[in-house]
């Protein structure tokens, strides 16, 4: 039996801060929401000064659509009060251990 992985194409640096800047984060938080891959990884990723492990644009793409995810279901419920998301309660994306 064989088994195929369905691979999806990385974002280039300026496509990744494209999609950030689209959901109004900082580099910080993205930075946050990925797991704490640090401020300076993102702005050479975003500058294409360096090609990121796989498992850093994984963490990167999980947290940008999670907040994707976020506004997508506060616009659906027409910004009704309590649905506002915010960089804590992203789904899939909450606090990190030992952050206040």
């Amino acid at each position: 039996m064989t088994v195929t992985h369905m691979v999806t194409p990385a974002p280039s640096g300026p496509a990744l801060r494209a999609w950030r800047e689209s959901l109004a984060l900082s580099r910080q938080a993205l930075a946050e929401l990925a797991g704490g891959i640090s401020t300076t990884t993102i702005v050479r990723i975003e500058a294409g000064e360096v090609s990121p492990h796989p498992r850093t644009i994984q963490a990167l793409v999980g947290a940008l659509r999670a907040r994707s995810a976020a506004l997508a279901a506060y616009n659906e419920n027409d910004g009704a009060e309590g649905t506002a998301p915010s960089l804590e309660t992203s789904p899939g994306m909450g606090p990190r251990h030992g952050t206040a």
